[in-house]
């Protein structure tokens, strides 16, 4: 994994406590946890693509 690729997990931590204590949204576009479901995504759609695209099974 690149550097470009690696999530600030503290940085992330420290702005869901503030927006969770301010009462903002922490889900949406702009909430705290949409940098981890982003990078989430893209890294099991990059596993999938280089599978050649087969689906995968969880039997």
């Amino acid at each position: 994994m690149e550097d470009k690729d690696r999530l600030d997990l503290e940085k992330i931590k420290k702005q869901f406590l503030e927006e969770f204590r301010s009462g903002k949204p922490t889900f949406g576009k702009d909430g705290a946890l949409a940098p981890i479901l982003k990078h989430f995504l893209e890294s099991a759609l990059d596993a999938e693509m280089d599978r050649g695209g087969e689906p995968s099974s969880f039997r």
